[in-house]
């Protein structure tokens, strides 16, 4: 037996903050190794959540920390927040192939293989 009395409302009276310092810093080097690192400081503040409602809820939104404090009351740091984070990154060209340090004299096509190679790392680190 179907029941179509049922009505669903969804309103949208969420809300978040989020605001973060960015400083960052890169490098050229004249030998071809690039690199920068980056770090933020932020804070994301609201009142809905995805944690506390059981993910998500019916209509795929994050549901409320409590439905009858929404108004400027029930606001904290959310689930999700990432107060620090730091990111590096660097490239190093390997030294192979013509016009490099080893293999200045390869023939075309081992340059094709060897040449242009370029060692890349990245590391995140955050907490939250």
């Amino acid at each position: 037996m179907h029941n179509s009395s049922l009505t669903y409302l969804f309103d949208d009276e969420g809300s978040a903050s989020y605001n973060a310092m960015r400083a960052s810093l890169v490098m050229n080097r004249s030998n071809g190794v690039t690199g920068s690192i980056a770090y933020t400081w932020s804070r994301l503040i609201g009142n809905v959540t995805d944690l506390t409602s059981g993910f998500l809820n019916q209509t795929g939104n994050p549901g409320y920390q409590d439905y009858y404090r929404m108004h400027g009351y029930e606001r904290s740091v959310l689930a999700t927040d990432i107060p620090q984070r730091i990111v590096g990154n660097v490239s190093y060209p390997l030294p192979f192939g013509r016009g490099t340090a080893l293999g200045s004299g390869m023939p075309g096509w081992a340059n094709e293989l060897a040449g242009g190679w370029t060692l890349n790392g990245i590391v995140s680190v955050q907490s939250g």
